[in-house]
């Protein structure tokens, strides 16, 4: 790519370019927090990485009526996006459609999920950050496959990615995911992937976005598959996912962990083509996307989530909370994970001999120039 990037590091050790990577254990020079089945929602939490995100946590649904100890919703102004200042509204009640009442400053409640997260980093010794490499495996499989089962979606979802809000509330996002299951979609085998980028990520999901002139703010949101994905050197799916914000493109590459050279893999980008080789491959970025320098803050997630119970999974009418999105009814979390199988025979997410189906973060650096 002809280009020299440096790992996030402290101010002092940038122009070394000494590797210093984030979440790093026992340190906190980040903030991280824990959404699991242990029931401590956004406490802080040094562990760090390498971790293992379980699905046991992310299938496991707090007591009725837990809210976060943080991250309430709130409105959302100056945002770079060419939008008015906007709000968050539960949805109408079913026998009242023109009523939204407004749910900032006292929601969300408990999510069933688990992650980590970077300290908010930004340009730094006259360099910007421009994507990030995670190394890890989306692991764990749908057995049986998952049945389609309209209203209601089961699913559990495994991902990394960029936001320039800190609370994943409306922003601005790029990076990886993989559905494990989802009745609705359809599971994701193990050796595949799915690159996004969005804007106003999370609006009228379980909560409606308005802005202060009236209008429901759409999200927008582009993604490219990468499918049959080889694998690496010692017989595994655990790869390095790098994204580099190069221009007009998002320059993405799946890298062997141990040789940093790209697997083979077939790609699809989101308006048609695509190819089948060594898995990079420049994916275009939307006009409607912010530019480089309205997104130069941020934060990198790791988490998984899976679904849950609506209204609020305490089986109270509203307006306790559904999900108008999912036509106002939510699904359990999936009862068909299980560990993923290796290609080297070996069980995924190994844990005192026992396989387990979970994302396996390894390590993550934050990529400047």
């Amino acid at each position: 790519m002809g280009r020299t990037l440096l790992v996030l590091v402290a101010v002092a050790a940038l122009y070394a370019q000494t590797p210093v990577r984030v979440l790093v254990p026992h340190t906190t020079p980040h903030d991280h927090y824990l959404f699991n089945g242990s029931f401590t929602y956004d406490g802080q939490d040094y562990t760090g990485l390498p971790w293992n995100f379980y699905y046991v946590n992310a299938g496991a649904s707090p007591p009725p009526t837990t809210l976060r100890s943080r991250c309430a919703l709130e409105q959302v102004n100056g945002a770079p996006y060419g939008h008015a200042n906007f709000g968050w509204f539960r949805f109408p009640a079913p026998n009242d459609p023109w009523v939204w009442p407004p749910a900032n400053g006292t929601e969300p409640l408990a999510a069933t999920g688990e992650y980590l997260e970077t300290a908010r980093f930004g340009p730094m010794g006259g360099a910007n950050p421009v994507g990030f490499v995670f190394d890890g495996e989306f692991a764990g499989k749908a057995d049986p496959p998952s049945v389609p089962d309209d209203p209601y979606r089961h699913y559990f979802l495994e991902a990394v990615y960029f936001t320039d809000r800190e609370c994943s509330d409306a922003g601005t996002e790029y990076g990886f995911y993989r559905f494990v299951a989802d009745s609705q979609i359809g599971d994701t085998p193990p050796n595949a992937v799915t690159f996004y980028h969005a804007t106003f990520g999370n609006c009228n999901l379980d909560y409606g976005c308005w802005d202060v002139l009236g209008h429901q703010v759409q999200g927008q949101f582009v993604s490219a598959s990468m499918t049959n994905l080889a694998p690496n050197s010692a017989g595994a799916y655990e790869y390095k996912y790098q994204v580099i914000r190069n221009g007009s493109e998002f320059n993405v590459s799946v890298l062997d962990p141990s040789s940093g050279i790209p697997v083979t893999c077939q790609w699809t980008l989101p308006k048609g083509g695509g190819a089948t080789g060594a898995c990079e491959f420049a994916v275009p970025i939307e006009s409607w996307y912010p530019a480089a320098e309205q997104i130069n803050n941020g934060y990198v997630v790791v988490a998984t989530q899976s679904s849950h119970l609506y209204p609020a999974m305490t089986g109270q009418a509203y307006p306790q909370w559904y999900d108008f999105g999912s036509l106002k009814a939510g699904g359990s979390p999936p009862t068909n994970i299980v560990p993923s199988m290796e290609p080297n025979g070996d069980q995924s997410c190994l844990t005192n001999g026992a396989g387990f189906a979970c994302l396996k973060a390894v390590s993550l650096d934050v990529l400047y120039q």
